[in-house]
C-alpha cells in the first residue's frame, strides 16, 4: 500500500502524518482525464463525460471497464469496480503494493 501525507490532520506527535494513499490514487485516477498526467499520457478514466450520459447496463459496463483497465495501467491490484446506476455512484477498491 501506498503512504501518503494526510491533510486533514497534517500533523501528529510532532511529525507528518502519514497514511495509506490507495483511495486517493483512485479517486485521482478516476477524475482525470487521458493527457492530465504529462509522466503517464494515457492514464485517466475522465468520469466527467459520463455526466449527463443514460445509465443504460451498456454505459454501466462500460464505465466499469475503463475503470478497471486504467487503475490496472497505474499499477493497482486486486480491482473491484461497482457503477450503481440509480445513485449514480462509483464503488472502485484496489491495492497498489
Amino acid at each position: 500500500m501506498a503512504k501518503d501525507i494526510l491533510t486533514d490532520q497534517l500533523f501528529l506527535n510532532g511529525d507528518f502524518n502519514v497514511g495509506y494513499s490507495d483511495e486517493q490514487h483512485i479517486q485521482d485516477v478516476i477524475l482525470a482525464a487521458p493527457g492530465h498526467y504529462k509522466q503517464h499520457p494515457l492514464i485517466g478514466v475522465d468520469v466527467l463525460q459520463y455526466v449527463n450520459a443514460p445509465m443504460s447496463p451498456r454505459v454501466i459496463a462500460e464505465m466499469e471497464r475503463n475503470i478497471q483497465l486504467q487503475l490496472q495501467a497505474d499499477g493497482a491490484k486486486n480491482i473491484k469496480v461497482i457503477v450503481h446506476p440509480k445513485t449514480k455512484t462509483i464503488d472502485a477498491t484496489g491495492a497498489y503494493l
